[in-house]
């Protein structure tokens, strides 16, 4: 997958060098094959597209919590309470309820 491809399935613009999108590629898809329980990650078709969808918004989902902290879910000071939302802090987890039918598909 080019960046530009990635660009237009996730309305993204990313400025990565080539041997830094390659990086960020390469892992993403061994982490999205592990997910679709493949040993390796399919090479992309025209065929496939829907999985080229699939990697570009999971590398869009992991790279919206990279190097974030864990989540607190809520905090209480003295009678005060606030509760945080953060159903969509897991990449897996996003991706699943986002694009369930194509994980089903691989």
């Amino acid at each position: 997958m080019e960046l530009a491809d990635y660009n237009l399935y996730t309305g993204q613009k990313l400025c990565y060098s080539d041997e830094q999108w390659a990086s960020v590629l390469n892992i993403a898809q061994i982490r999205l094959a592990s997910l679709l329980c493949l040993e390796t990650f399919p090479e992309l078709t025209d065929e496939n597209q829907d999985l080229a969808l699939l990697l570009a918004n999971f590398i869009c989902a992991t790279l919206k919590f990279q190097g974030a902290p864990d989540i607190i879910e809520s905090k209480s000071v003295r009678n005060f309470t606030i509760n945080f939302n953060n159903s969509a802090t897991n990449a897996f987890e996003q991706i699943y309820h986002q694009y369930r039918d194509i994980i089903e598909k691989y």
